[in-house]
């Protein structure tokens, strides 16, 4: 624990049991797009809020301050649903950081923070709660002092209570409490483990204090909460994610290839899913989709090397599972419906580019790319099931770059097809 011995006079007191606002943002899906998704999309209903409109920083998307003396009540309750496995819920404190606590996931997990006068600890325990279905949470400060510690039901049942507690002598706290959601009031390096900030969660049904929610009447979201989720990231057609090729492992150095996975849920068959270029930004491997005179297809680019994978008829609501590969025995590209393979003239000068440092750009073209006359389509809008690159699972809240369009853990339900 942080600054535990330095400060021996603090105890630390931990158990763990085992146990958007909605607002007009448009049309989301085309015409064409509503027969595949499940009810309407967005959400109708209560009120909702998305905690994932940024995924940059930790500036909180609303907070709400009361007076301590004002207080009538030391509960907050609300439902929370997610996929994602890691990120931050629901920030507080008293006395402008002097107590603070953060409720957050790991894996899945609940997990508290707890921070006291420079001291900090963490703990997690209770049930895994990203599995996209809704739960009722409730914090509640509890003890003869406010902030002293803190407990969390989940579903109605305690699953932690944490606090740290100075043998001195306390007074009752003054000033203001504060809570923030969609980020914190303190700077990550005080927290006593790493954490991943941006959630892709919704909330709803809230009650903060026994306060009104009048602080959250004028935020401004620009990412809904879907009525029935599915596992993936949600790109809306305004953006991309980045990686870079240091991020995965090197692999075998004689008989190396770059191998990436994943499946597709596209709106409509159209723009670009993958464009791989080298550190002074020429394009290495472009994926796009098209559609024209009655056909769908798929077309791969990797230098001189062009393959096309098509199918008729058109087939609306279509998934497609892809995966790429490129080696020194060629290139190749693969669906669940086709599979088509090339020769590539010089894959050691191609491996070298990889190894240098190029950078992964899922969902669109680069802005550096864009006017140069690059053959790119525009953003590609719809579902990315598990992206795979080099057998690693990728998360798009820990991707260089993130815009703040998509959403990473969550996508629309689509209706059954065959």
């Amino acid at each position: 624990m942080q600054g535990i011995g330095a400060l021996s006079w603090l105890a630390v007191f931990l158990a763990t049991s085992s146990a958007g606002l909605l607002q007009d943002h448009g049309e989301i899906h085309s015409a064409k797009v509503k027969g595949c998704v499940r009810a309407d999309q967005p959400a109708q209903g209560p009120q909702l809020l998305n905690l994932g409109q940024r995924w940059k920083g930790t500036k909180p998307l609303a907070e709400l301050r009361v007076k301590v003396s004002e207080l009538t009540s030391v509960e907050s309750s609300f439902e929370f649903r997610t996929f994602d496995p890691e990120g931050l819920i629901i920030y507080g404190d008293v006395q402008e950081k002097a107590d603070w606590f953060i409720l957050a996931l790991r894996s899945g997990i609940p997990e508290m923070h707890i921070g006291k006068t420079g001291v900090s600890v963490t703990v997690s325990g209770g049930p895994l709660l990203n599995d996209g279905q809704w739960h009722r949470l409730l914090l509640k400060s509890t003890g003869q002092f406010l902030g002293q510690f803190v407990v969390l039901e989940v579903d109605g049942k305690v699953v932690l209570n944490a606090g740290l507690h100075s043998r001195d002598a306390q007074t009752p706290l003054t000033g203001h409490m504060r809570l923030a959601l969609g980020g914190m009031l303190i700077n990550t390096s005080e927290l006593f483990t790493e954490l991943l900030p941006p959630m892709d969660g919704c909330i709803r049904r809230w009650n903060w204090l026994n306060q009104n929610s009048s602080w959250l009447q004028d935020l401004s979201t620009s990412k809904p909460c879907f009525e029935h989720l599915s596992r993936g990231s949600y790109f809306s057609g305004a953006g991309l994610a980045s990686f870079h090729s240091q991020d995965f492992p090197p692999g075998d150095a004689e008989n190396w290839m770059l191998t990436i996975e994943m499946t597709v849920r596209p709106d409509e068959w159209k723009g670009t899913l993958l464009v791989i270029t080298s550190k002074d930004h020429q394009p290495l491997l472009t994926l796009t989709m098209h559609e024209k005179e009655g056909s769908q297809s798929l077309q791969l680019d990797v230098k001189e090397v062009s393959l096309v994978l098509s199918h008729r008829p058109v087939r609306p609501c279509l998934e497609t599972s892809l995966l790429l590969r490129v080696s020194a025995h060629g290139v190749m590209v693969q669906t669940n419906h086709s599979e088509e393979r090339g020769e590539l003239g010089d894959f050691a000068a191609w491996k070298q580019a990889w190894e240098e440092g190029t950078t992964l750009s899922f969902g669109g073209v680069p802005e550096l790319l864009e006017g140069t006359g690059f053959p790119g389509q525009g953003y590609f809008q719809g579902c990315v099931g598990k992206i795979r690159v080099q057998g690693q699972e990728l998360d798009l809240d820990s991707a260089h770059y993130k815009h703040d369009s998509i959403w990473s853990h969550s996508c629309p339900e689509w209706m059954e097809h065959s």
